[in-house]
């Protein structure tokens, strides 16, 4: 990538742009030289999705870094480049940083679901768990207990609590009241 010379560690706004259509990013960040060096690594996860693959497909040669502005309110300056500039590789346009347009995917709702009904992690092992098979029913001290005595991987049992999966092993998994 391409970068102006004496980036400063300090906060602020910066563009990438893309040599080959033009098209653009506009970030913000409390420190636009450790942000620079981030935006430079092929696997880096801090830039945008649409971003992170046209880097990958068009080589990050292909784009030029560099800093729009430094100043203290980096949010509200970057809200304002992207509304002037309507960057295309932007997925976050509102000032709230929610993402505009994008959807989560039935699995990834789920997850989300089940995390705020405050099921923790440490209540999988601590909960009585219920595994049925047709007439079958079995009770279990534990998540770890059923999944280990009836050979279902763990996380197979979890995520059936979760109602993320219907079943594991041929079992169906629910917490006793």
């Amino acid at each position: 990538m391409k970068t102006q010379r004496n980036v400063q560690s300090k906060s602020g706004v910066y563009m990438i742009i893309n040599t080959n259509n033009g098209e653009m990013y506009v970030g913000a960040t409390n420190n636009i030289k450790r942000r620079m060096y981030e935006q430079s690594s092929t696997s880096s996860t801090k830039c945008s999705p649409k971003l992170h693959i046209a880097i990958n497909k068009y080589g990050i040669d292909q784009f030029i870094f560099f800093v729009l502005e430094y100043c203290d309110h980096f949010r509200i300056r970057e809200m304002y480049y992207i509304n002037l500039l309507n960057p295309e590789y932007n997925t976050a346009k509102n000032q709230f940083g929610k993402q505009v347009g994008f959807n989560h995917s039935t699995k990834s709702k789920k997850l989300m679901s089940s995390s705020k009904l405050g099921i923790k992690r440490r209540d999988y092992k601590s909960r009585e768990v219920i595994a049925s098979k047709g007439n079958e029913t079995k009770t279990f001290k534990s998540a770890k207990e059923a999944a280990k005595t009836l050979n279902c991987p763990y996380t197979s049992v979890r995520k059936c609590l979760a109602q993320i999966y219907k079943t594991s092993g041929g079992y169906t998994f629910k917490y006793s009241i």
